[in-house]
């Protein structure tokens, strides 16, 4: 009886460190794009907005203009407020495109939070989404 409980006790050991192994590679597989959101945030908190910009995608960039970017988020989302914090928590990447979604607190507002990239060389914004939330 006590070698089928080591038996046991031997395989969920097992399943854990396997478990434990396979979120590490997840995480580290995933953090590039996270750091990048990070990096769009924290210029966003910081008001430079030539920053953010500076990190869209030529294609983003030729559909919308650095005054259309400005008015954007001075006219829908920080209107008298600046951005105080935001949580992502959840990330994804597959192939060259990754994926952050999370919330965003401006003032007593909430916002949904999506931010979505591709890597040729490093990570560039090629969409992104602010909702606001009820």
């Amino acid at each position: 009886m006590r070698r089928i409980a080591l038996i046991i006790g031997g395989l969920v050991a097992v399943c854990i460190v396997f478990f434990v192994v396979v979120l590490g590679v997840a995480w580290f597989a995933t953090s590039g794009v996270a750091t990048a959101a990070d990096d769009f945030m924290t210029a966003l908190q910081n008001d430079d907005m030539d920053a953010a910009y500076a990190m869209f995608t030529q294609s983003l960039k030729d559909e919308v203009s650095p005054e259309q970017f400005n008015e954007m988020f001075a006219n829908n989302v920080f209107v008298d407020d600046a951005l105080d914090s935001w949580s992502f928590n959840n990330r994804s990447v597959e192939n060259s495109t990754g994926e952050v979604s999370g919330t965003a607190t401006v003032g007593d507002r909430e916002f949904s939070v999506t931010l979505n990239f591709v890597n040729n060389d490093s990570w560039k914004l090629i969409g992104f989404n602010f909702e606001p939330r009820s």
